[in-house]
């Protein structure tokens, strides 16, 4: 055991560096798009991007493109949330009774993100996802827009 209370040491400052590193690398998570497609194609059908809150929980000014079909004069609306968890709280108030949560095929993905192609005929009441994109911030995988379609 350490005595610090007698003598000044380096082993101090490095103690609090590593703590501080350890606490930072828990706070995100790297991942590769297949990861993160998984991720966001559970959290999309559990109604809840609660899970993945912790995983990508330094995403910030999370984007939301809302396609909705049965809106004329707004066919299209960009919402902004503040993080994952206010996203997560707006899906669930929104879908939280919807039964047709749809992940349709085929999909692209590249790095930055994926698309998911809308099929020529859509469900009254369906709700798609259509895509969503990410970005690196270091060590961290960053959720920075979600795409989705009301049919």
């Amino acid at each position: 055991m350490f005595d610090f209370s007698k003598k000044k040491t380096i082993f101090s400052p490095c103690l609090c560096l590593l703590v501080l590193v350890a606490l930072r690398s828990g706070a995100c998570e790297s991942g590769n798009i297949d990861v993160v497609r998984k991720d966001v194609e559970e959290a999309f059908s559990s109604k809840s991007f609660s899970s993945i809150a912790a995983r990508y929980g330094e995403s910030r000014d999370v984007q939301v493109t809302l396609e909705n079909e049965y809106d004329e004069e707004n066919p299209s609306l960009n919402l902004e949330f503040k993080n994952i968890s206010a996203l997560s709280t707006w899906f669930f108030e929104k879908h939280g009774h919807s039964e047709n949560l749809i992940i349709p095929s085929p999909v692209v993905c590249r790095p930055a993100g994926c698309a998911y192609q809308l099929p020529e005929l859509t469900l009254h009441h369906g709700v798609y996802l259509l895509g969503f994109e990410i970005r690196k911030a270091g060590e961290c995988t960053l959720l920075t827009r979600l795409h989705i379609y009301w049919g």
